[in-house]
């Protein structure tokens, strides 16, 4: 098991990752796009390795393509560029903005 310090994976005990979920506030959270329909969304997976963060498309035309990465910035990253292959995909002209752990 994984927790997030300063966006860095560390290996964590059961106690400090109960404990670490129970105290952060999207925690696990890099960044979201909604665009009509469809949701790009960027997660950190504290339970796997060493890929830990991955990004998944729900809906549209890149329905359930994702990928997976091993750093923080790697995942915003793979997150901006699944946006742009979505943009691509839908053959339009659009600036869906994201929501990052920063505005939250």
């Amino acid at each position: 098991m994984f927790i997030l310090v300063n966006r860095k994976p560390v290996q964590a005990t059961e106690e400090e990752f109960v404990a670490w979920v129970r105290d952060s506030q999207m925690g696990q959270f890099v960044a979201q796009t909604r665009d009509d329909d469809v949701l790009i969304s960027t997660v950190f997976l504290p339970l796997l390795g060493p890929d830990m963060f991955e990004t998944r498309v729900f809906g549209g035309p890149l329905d359930e393509e994702w990928w997976r990465c091993a750093t923080w910035t790697e995942a915003v990253r793979q997150h901006a560029k699944a946006v742009e292959l979505y943009l691509e995909a839908i053959g339009e002209d659009r600036n869906p903005q994201p929501s990052t752990a920063e505005t939250h």
